[in-house]
């Protein structure tokens, strides 16, 4: 068992109708989606992380933006749902450079299949793990200043 909590860095890459996602499919999971982003690199910041992370994932460039939400998995609290690992992930919005559009690359993550726009009406149909695809929408249509914590079930 890996030993420490492990840090990730995840990208909101949103616009009016759709969001960016990377999409996967693995024995444990099954198909899915999940933001882009990853684990942070020792002497790496999270804006760097996102940026790297969204790249390999998605071939995009970003320019990173605020913090958007924060959520932390337990393991013991979610039944080992997502392995055994205690880790914390850090939400940024994010705004795509240059009108690049998101695409499977060479260097995906492992079990990676595509990365795409989903529209918003596609979010309730599709696995997001963890599912917080309502929160994000309510945390972009809320002011600045909300409860940025995510509190949902994982």
């Amino acid at each position: 068992m890996q030993q420490g909590i492990r840090i990730t860095a995840r990208a909101v890459i949103a616009r009016t109708d759709a969001i960016v996602l990377s999409e996967y499919d693995d024995k444990q999971s099954g198909r899915h989606f999940n933001l882009p982003g990853g684990g942070v690199n020792e002497g790496e910041s999270l804006h760097e992380a996102v940026q790297r992370e969204v790249l390999e994932e998605t071939g995009m460039h970003i320019q990173v933006g605020r913090l958007l939400t924060v959520w932390e998995y337990v393991p013991s609290e979610h039944k080992h749902k997502y392995g055994t690992r205690h880790s914390i992930a850090f939400v940024f919005l994010c705004e795509p450079l240059n009108d690049n559009m998101p695409h499977l690359t060479h260097t995906p993550d492992t079990h990676q299949t595509n990365a795409r726009w989903v529209l918003w009406q596609e979010l309730a149909l599709i696995p997001l793990l963890p599912d917080i695809g309502k929160h994000i929408q309510a945390l972009l249509q809320a002011e600045q200043g909300a409860d940025i914590f995510y509190k949902g079930q994982l």
